[in-house]
């Protein structure tokens, strides 16, 4: 089976594990560039320096083709009913962040692989307000789930696939629409703004709300007699797992791609967020808008995940501007000296290079292989 090969032509068990072998014998070559160069210090550097261009001109054409690069705008930044009222406010849920981030019992219904229910956190938007999320259920009877959290403005296609991928490996998985994506985002809006946006207090109500209703999940997936949780998220889905895993400690694994810790700096420094820096600069500095938003940061809680039963798994690029790699590094460095169990694996590309083959395969297959490392299906 070629690497090209898509998650959804992944049709059985049998043809997962072909799959799963020929991705074995190319990962080693993929993520180690001078082991597939000829040898000679100067003919690796150059062929090094061509293969990082010829990322580079891809990365840029997906982001210029992405919807967030044609209709996001520059607004005036806001906050209710002040900046320091939502500094001080922000704090104050910080230091309480298990009250701030506490799931209701919530029913939530199940019809024809769709689960849906009514989000604890209520916007102005009704259509958001109900949260829609679908079940893929393990062809053969397990403990063990995944919850799968997209990155801002994805489509649920793509997460269905990763899903459908999980499912074929013996988990069961559920795909959550973040606030303002898919079935949540209303007409008028081409873009999910309000779950990132120069409104302060409209960001933290919905990274409040996609983190409340990942643990409504997890209620649910233990209803359903699943004891052995992961969760599984991407750029800012992997902020929102990363909340969800800081304050439930029923999720025991998590595998994160193109991830950051600090909510503000990430924000402040990222490629894909220039609209909003344009927005809060010059009459907002980066120490402001982290004090804002200290309760939706995980960088704060990242204490919360040092438990001797949860493990993480992190992937990143290497030439990665949108979620910057200094960030990323910032971020294992602070796993560790937490003594958080903590593996990473760098990939010879950006944010949205990583989503393209080969590096989607691999990343795909290294995550999952370190999620039946730590829940066993």
């Amino acid at each position: 089976m070629a690497l090209s090969v898509y998650f959804t032509q992944i049709k059985n068990a049998s043809q997962f594990e072909k799959f799963s072998t020929v991705l074995n014998r190319h990962k080693v070559l993929l993520l180690n560039a001078k082991n597939v160069l000829p040898t000679g210090d100067t003919m690796i550097k150059f062929t090094k320096n061509k293969i990082r261009n010829i990322i580079l001109t891809k990365e840029a054409k997906l982001a210029t083709s992405d919807d967030l690069y044609k209709f996001s705008k520059i607004e005036k930044w806001t906050a209710h009913p002040n900046l320091k009222s939502v500094q001080a406010w922000s704090k104050k849920r910080t230091k309480n962040s298990d009250l701030f981030f506490k799931a209701p019992k919530i029913k939530v219904q199940l019809k024809n692989g769709w689960l849906k229910f009514d989000s604890p956190i209520s916007s102005i938007y009704p259509k958001n307000n109900k949260a829609h999320a679908q079940y893929f259920k393990s062809r053969k009877p397990t403990k063990s789930a995944v919850i799968i959290l997209g990155h801002w403005n994805s489509d649920k296609k793509t997460y269905n696939k990763l899903a459908n991928f999980y499912r074929l490996a013996g988990f069961s998985a559920v795909r959550l629409s973040l606030p303002y994506h898919d079935e949540r985002r209303t007409a008028d809006m081409p873009i999910a703004k309000p779950m990132l946006s120069a409104d302060l207090n409209q960001t933290i109500e919905s990274m409040q709300q996609a983190t409340i209703e990942t643990k409504v999940l997890v209620d649910w997936l233990e209803k359903k007699g699943y004891t052995k949780i992961g969760i599984v998220g991407a750029s800012l889905g992997s902020s929102v797992a990363l909340l969800a895993a800081a304050h439930d400690k029923r999720i025991k694994a998590a595998v994160l791609y193109l991830s950051a810790a600090a909510t503000a700096e990430l924000i402040w420094r990222s490629t894909a967020t220039v609209h909003l820096q344009k927005s809060f600069q010059p009459s907002l500095s980066l120490e402001d808008l982290s004090k804002a938003w200290s309760c939706i940061s995980p960088s704060n809680y990242l204490h919360k995940l040092a438990r001797k039963d949860f493990a993480i798994h992190v992937a990143w690029g290497r030439y990665d501007s949108v979620c910057p790699v200094e960030l990323t590094q910032r971020m294992l460095s602070d796993l560790r000296k937490l003594k958080v169990p903590t593996s990473d694996v760098s990939y010879p590309c950006g944010h949205n290079t990583l989503g393209v083959a080969p590096f989607i395969h691999v990343a795909g297959l290294r995550g999952l292989t370190f999620m039946k490392s730590r829940l066993k299906p």
